[in-house]
């Protein structure tokens, strides 16, 4: 449940080279309701040509459920039945998505990213973001933290100012909600990411140390631990 789903097949067409055909991908969401979850076009230069096409999809609920390849039928189309391929595919609960934020390049998230994704039951996300450079960011990053999107994040060596406050508002809700949050520290996290000014607070668990911070790459810190013994 929720890791992505690869479905692949051939198109063979007859007697409309040259013609975009419509092909589309439907799933059920429903008894007897099919939903299109994926939707592209191919064209034949020749007659009998047949031409491979792949979608994915990320199926959100756990069951058994049929899924539809078809092909859209045609003016002039004499037999459609053979337009479309059925199966049934069973969807099982499980399966955890991980969004993996990076502020600096740190050989330690190649090793992150080689262990999560030894599992099969484990999709990670990678994003560099870099507070010096905004005009790098994706422009859907929101996105990420709707709802239900991520069941767990992971924050790197990334500042704060990479972030906008809107975005971390959404994510520390995010963890509110249930998703995992993890922290793995560097020159530009916690403390000296000025983590401690954004909402984030109210979302974790340990105290936060006002730090006058800094975008750089060369930021040292005397100690970014609280002062007194582990409990």
């Amino acid at each position: 449940m929720k890791n992505e789903l690869t479905v692949g097949g051939e198109i063979r067409i007859d007697g409309y080279a040259n013609r975009e055909i419509p092909v589309r991908l439907l799933f059920e969401t429903a008894p007897g309701k099919m939903e299109v979850v994926g939707q592209q076009s191919v064209k034949a230069v020749s007659d009998g040509q047949v031409i491979p096409v792949k979608f994915k999809f990320a199926p959100q609920t756990p069951g058994e459920f049929k899924l539809t390849l078809e092909a859209l039928p045609q003016f002039g189309e004499l037999v459609t039945t053979n337009n479309e391929l059925s199966t049934f595919v069973r969807v099982l609960k499980g399966g955890l998505n991980v969004l993996y934020i990076e502020g600096t390049y740190r050989v330690e998230q190649k090793f992150i990213r080689q262990a999560l994704d030894a599992s099969h039951d484990i999709h990670v996300d990678y994003l560099r973001l870099d507070a010096r450079h905004p005009e790098t960011r994706p422009g859907d990053l929101a996105e990420s933290f709707r709802p239900g999107k991520y069941e767990v994040y992971i924050l790197g060596d990334v500042d704060s100012t990479a972030f906008h406050e809107s975005e971390l508002h959404d994510l520390a809700e995010a963890v509110n909600r249930g998703a995992g949050l993890i922290m793995l520290g560097g020159f530009h996290s916690f403390g000296p990411g000025r983590y401690s000014e954004t909402r984030w607070p109210t979302c974790c668990p340990w105290r936060w140390i006002a730090w006058n911070g800094r975008v750089s790459t060369s930021r040292s810190a005397a100690t970014c631990t609280c002062p007194g013994p582990c409990r």
